[in-house]
């Protein structure tokens, strides 16, 4: 019988994603610390001061700073994936639970950390990758709007940087937001759309001459 496959392994953290997880990790062992005292002394130790739940509200303030560590690194890199969210998951709340004393049982928090994690992440920005597709599509649009309204003055070299300093942006926002690295509906897009629109020539625009030099 073929072995199923399994997920390749998370790649490793930078040294100070590592040393921000150890630091919520030691947190969460601190507040557990009594919890590996002699057995016997172990339920009244749970029950003392409603200790229960002063555990499961470190646990779920630890998770949720645990996954915002992972996931901000993670994301910063080229692979990033959605695949990965699940085992960011697992990892963040396998680390945690590996806090409890041997002989203490961390499963009953193991559901409540799973629904905290399912929460938190319906929320929460996971900044992953536009698919190509959609970045494309924008992009055509982009320049489709600049052929259009270069097209009205055929006639004329309508230069860019006096379109970018009548939309009040720079010739730099221009570049990036024909690459498609501009959000739609950011302050930039909208300026861009805004004279690409309008029919107008830059100084028709923008009244204002663009000063020497600018870029």
């Amino acid at each position: 019988m073929q072995e199923k496959s399994s997920l390749p392994p998370l790649p490793p953290l930078s040294v100070q994603a590592l040393s921000d997880l150890q630091n919520i990790e030691d947190v969460v062992a601190e507040a557990l610390e009594h919890l590996d005292d002699f057995l016997p002394s172990v339920t009244s130790m749970l029950h003392r001061h409603n200790s229960p739940k002063r555990i499961e509200r470190v646990l779920r303030t630890c998770l949720v700073a645990h996954l915002d560590v992972q996931i901000n690194y993670y994301s910063s890199l080229p692979q990033y994936r959605a695949t990965w969210i699940p085992q960011i998951i697992g990892s963040s709340i396998g680390a945690l639970l590996s806090m409890f004393p041997v002989f203490v049982d961390s499963e009953p928090y193991r559901g409540i950390l799973n629904g905290t994690a399912a929460e938190y992440i319906k929320t929460r920005p996971l900044n992953l990758p536009k698919s190509k597709n959609h970045t494309t599509a924008a992009v055509n649009e982009q320049k489709a709007l600049r052929d259009q309204y270069l097209a009205n003055f055929p006639d004329e070299k309508i230069k860019l940087r006096d379109l970018c300093w009548a939309a009040g942006q720079h010739y730099r926002e221009w570049k990036r937001w024909l690459s498609g690295q501009i959000k739609t509906g950011s302050t930039a897009d909208l300026a861009f759309r805004r004279i690409l629109s309008s029919g107008k020539r830059p100084l028709e625009f923008n009244k204002k001459p663009r000063p020497d030099g600018w870029e």
